[in-house]
């Protein structure tokens, strides 16, 4: 999902349909009003704070990467993305190993390891940027909730923020259920 699918439906929702026809979401280079750039700015700095948000507090992303420690010191700068927090540690069977978090390194025993962790998205700077989410089941709709939410919220149009961040919420809780319903054995009375 790109920056830019979002950012055509929020401002949609937000009543500004002329910035969509002055050609701003199809060609970089248009040219807009200074009034609507910054309604543009803002919707691309909501959406990534509605990524943001969920990935710190409602849908933390999870990565795997193998590394390597020595002398118990593993430093998170090594890691591909900015490390959140770390979720465990198991060696090359399998098997969970203790570990201590500071700052900017973990202490653990030396040796080659799978390291789970959540992390920080990177920032969209471009509309043709994907966002990196890597939970498949967070919706457009949800971010374009979520959006549209922190747009109002920028913008100081408190009672529309509140409004669109309870939708928002109630889409993110649809997000995290299940798709199946489980199935319950019968159960056999005496």
């Amino acid at each position: 999902m790109k920056a830019k699918d979002v950012i055509e439906i929020s401002l949609k929702n937000i009543k500004r349909e002329d910035i969509l026809l002055t050609s701003l979401i199809t060609t970089e280079g248009s040219t807009f009003t200074d009034e609507q750039k910054e309604v543009f700015d803002d919707l691309l700095c909501s959406v990534n704070d509605c990524v943001m948000s969920i990935c710190y507090i409602y849908l933390p992303q999870k990565m795997k990467e193998d590394i390597v420690v020595s002398n118990k010191i593993f430093n998170y700068s090594s890691l591909t993305k900015t490390l959140i927090d770390v979720v465990r540690i198991k060696d090359k069977s399998g098997v969970l190993h203790k570990f201590s978090t500071y700052p900017t390194y973990l202490k653990c025993d030396d040796g080659e390891f799978e390291i789970t962790y959540t992390y920080q998205p990177d920032v969209v700077q471009v509309l043709n940027d994907e966002l990196d989410l890597e939970n498949k089941n967070i919706s457009l709709r949800a971010l374009m909730l979520g959006t549209v939410a922190n747009f109002y919220l920028k913008r100081g149009l408190f009672d529309e923020s509140s409004v669109w961040e309870k939708l928002f919420h109630e889409e993110l809780t649809a997000c995290k259920r299940k798709k199946y319903i489980p199935e319950i054995k019968a159960r056999k009375w005496a």
